[in-house]
């Protein structure tokens, strides 16, 4: 309780320096979106998704793209969970295999809810991409999807094509001769 009232970024900074307070932090108290997301990321190694809607998801993919940083997506609603590895120049992007899906259309967790639980697993192996890649490591999910269900313990990995580009900025995801090899 001791965070009420304080933006969801100050709140977790706090108590992550609580938790170590030899760790650097520097929130970021802006909205993730077509004007903000390349200067967000600039300068990043690898970028997780902990975002709760698509449309800065898209934002944020399309400055991965741009900068040439790794994405790990994540996603959960309900008892299900989904993450991949996008490389740009290496893999299909986001909107190459999600397509153009729209918020207001989708299932929202503040109404079907999310369980807890599936928060940890997707940022346990969103967390494992981004620490394979940052020690020069091929990462598990590149050209994966996982989809997995906690609630009957179903997990199924679906394989991604580069030939699958169908993004309308596509042309941004050409091969990268730095990119990490996959």
């Amino acid at each position: 309780m001791r965070f009420l009232g304080f933006p969801k970024v100050e709140a977790a900074a706090k108590r992550l320096q609580e938790l170590n307070p030899n760790i650097e932090i520097e929130p970021l108290p802006l909205s993730l979106n077509t004007d903000t997301a390349e200067e967000i990321i600039s300068g990043m190694d690898v970028v997780l998704d902990g975002l709760d809607s698509m449309t800065p998801r898209y934002a944020l993919n399309r400055a991965c793209q741009r900068l040439r940083v790794p994405y790990v997506f994540g996603a959960a609603n309900m008892t299900f969970g989904t993450v991949s590895t996008i490389i740009p120049g290496v893999t299909p992007c986001l909107e190459c295999f999600q397509g153009n899906l729209k918020d207001d259309v989708l299932p929202r967790c503040a109404v079907v809810g999310v369980h807890p639980s599936i928060l940890s697993v997707i940022a346990s192996l969103e967390v494992s991409e981004a620490v394979r890649m940052l020690l020069g490591k091929e990462p598990n999910l590149a050209s994966k999807l996982l989809h997995f269900d906690i609630g009957g313990v179903d997990f199924a990995v679906e394989e991604r094509s580069q030939n699958r580009l169908v993004a309308p900025y596509a042309a941004l995801n050409q091969p990268n001769p730095n990119a990490t090899k996959v």
